[in-house]
């Protein structure tokens, strides 16, 4: 892959709306959640090629002949052929440019008290553990404490995540809510009509659009801009972001997120890996992926992902991911190349399955 890794900081010049595949019609109310990574990877394709000035017409054409992607686009050009290789991570919530991701789900808060603890895998087995369909190596996880807890929820700083790749609980400082971030812009409109431009009658709806608080942003990494798609998204500087029409500065800075250092692997006497996910992850054989046997996982419902294709004009497939916070705990070293990304590759360059090694150890 040519070109180096660099930071995008995206600023909203309004409230933002992403949603789920659900049919959103007059007298109905849509409500956006964040960002998937690939209406990021999506808005990027679009907004370069539009710059470079696509055929999308042709490009339709030659991708429903059968043809890939980037031999589609580059039959327009090397520049256009290069977005195809472009690789986005994110995108992720920054306060005051700091990165925050989705708290890890083997952190948890006490009820009663601010202090927090860490899931770990016990080394003997739960009474009636194996009365139940878990194969044999998986263990259950426990938390070492006799307080009432619940998973943490919210966001956590890199400071805070580095802590718990450690295996220790972070500072409660190191956890943000939700609503300290963001909230929910709410908003009536009126269905228009196609021929006429005029309203329809009662056809109300309900949209509440993402609004991100003071000195909040969204950040992401790109992998493979060359020399002109950089030019030329530099030059761009506003981009069309999710649904309605929403748009955001770009901002480019060379090199990539301060991401925590992966600690050494502790003795299996002592511990193992653990994988988190940062972002969302299709995996293949549901949870416990295909071909790796994690000791144990703490993993939240599964985030539907839909879309609309432009190149194809058509809804993407709708399939299920993994969410982010998600967590992976192994005896040794997980398997392969996974600390490097869950997923195919195509998933993988519009920015899912991106993991963060650490270890877990025996309490």
């Amino acid at each position: 892959m040519t070109g180096k890794t660099v930071t995008l900081i995206l600023e909203p010049l309004d409230g933002l709306f992403f949603r789920d595949g659900r049919p959103f019609d007059a007298s109905t109310s849509a409500t956006s959640g964040l960002p998937q990574p690939q209406t990021l990877a999506g808005a990027l394709r679009t907004a370069l090629m539009q710059n470079l000035r696509c055929d999308f017409g042709k490009l339709n054409s030659d991708l429903e002949r059968g043809e890939p992607l980037d031999a589609a686009l580059a039959d327009q050009g090397a520049d256009l052929g290069a977005i195809a290789g472009l690789s986005v991570r994110g995108p992720w919530l920054a306060k005051d440019g700091a990165p925050l991701l989705p708290a890890p789900l083997q952190l948890h808060r006490e009820k009663h008290g601010r202090a927090l603890h860490l899931l770990t895998p016990l080394r003997d087995d739960l009474p009636g553990w194996r009365e139940t369909a878990a194969p044999e190596w998986e263990r259950p996880l426990w938390v070492p404490t006799e307080a009432v807890t619940e998973p943490a929820g919210g966001f956590i700083t890199l400071k805070g995540m580095a802590e718990v790749l450690k295996g220790r609980p972070p500072a409660a400082d190191a956890l943000l809510s939700g609503a300290c971030l963001y909230g929910i812009d709410r908003r009536v409109g009126l269905a228009i009509k196609g021929d006429t431009l005029t309203g329809e009658d009662a056809m109300l709806y309900g949209v509440g659009f993402l609004r991100l608080r003071d000195g909040v942003s969204f950040v992401a990494e790109l992998d493979g801009l060359t020399a002109p798609l950089r030019k030329a998204l530099d030059a761009q500087q506003v981009i069309a972001w999710g649904g309605e029409g929403r748009r955001v500065r770009v901002r480019i800075t060379d090199g990539a997120l301060p991401w925590p250092e992966p600690p050494d692997t502790p003795a299996s006497d002592q511990g193992g890996t653990v994988l988190v996910l940062t972002a969302p992850a299709f995996l293949d054989g549901g949870w416990r992926g295909a071909g790796w046997r994690p000791l144990a996982a703490t993993v939240r419902d599964p985030v539907p992902v839909s879309g609309w294709d432009l190149a194809r004009r058509q809804p993407k497939p709708t399939r299920f991911a993994v969410p982010a916070g998600s967590v992976f705990f192994f005896a040794g070293d997980p398997p392969g190349d996974l600390a490097h990304g869950l997923g195919s590759a195509e998933d993988r360059r519009l920015g899912y399955g991106c993991v963060l090694k650490g270890v877990w150890r025996h309490a």
